[in-house]
């Protein structure tokens, strides 16, 4: 691992989030007990998962535990593929989770889910 500098005006990525924890659980030092996302990210079979992140922050394709099994991982660090040795070949995979929740005012005149679908894709590109 490497020294970041913290700049509390951006958000800290996922990976390095990740790392710390692991740091501090290796460490015995007290680690967030609410708010996980699911078990799984951090803990499977063979242990912990203490990720490998590139200097921006972002998972390293391949990831591996300390008893040289590895996997495949996506952008947000889920592993997408079967433990295999470290010789494992992965081809990074970006992930785009999109989550709205839209509320309208009751209407008159009925929806037309054509005109809702285009509008909503016109402004997400």
């Amino acid at each position: 691992s490497s020294t970041q500098t913290l700049n509390c005006s951006k958000l800290v990525p996922k990976c390095f989030l990740m790392q710390a924890e692991m740091y501090r659980a290796r460490n015995h030092q007290d680690t967030r007990s609410g708010g996980k996302p699911v078990e799984t990210a951090f803990v499977d079979n063979d242990g912990i998962y203490d990720p490998v992140c590139e200097s921006d922050g972002k998972f390293k394709a391949v990831q591996c535990n300390n008893t040289e099994v590895c996997w495949c991982v996506n952008s947000a660090g889920v592993r997408r593929s079967d433990k295999k040795d470290k010789n494992i070949k992965c081809e990074p995979a970006e992930t785009y989770w999109v989550r709205a929740e839209m509320m309208h005012k009751s209407v008159d005149v009925p929806i037309d889910v054509a005109n809702l679908r285009t509008g909503i894709e016109n402004a997400l590109q």
